[in-house]
């Protein structure tokens, strides 16, 4: 999280935003969550896997 707000103040000094650079952000954001979450369903369905009852 620190290398994101880190890259937020070198784009973004003492200025507001603009829109690309506020779009660019925003989508940085929503691609780490959209990465958790898909590395805990895979680790959840790895899981399931291995500790399901066996026929």
């Amino acid at each position: 999280m620190h290398i994101l707000l880190d890259q937020a103040q070198q784009i973004i000094a003492d200025r507001p935003a603009t829109w690309k650079e506020a779009l660019s952000l925003m989508a940085t954001g929503w691609g780490s969550i959209f990465i958790v979450i898909i590395i805990l369903m895979l680790m959840i369905y790895l899981l399931n896997r291995a500790f399901r009852k066996k026929k």
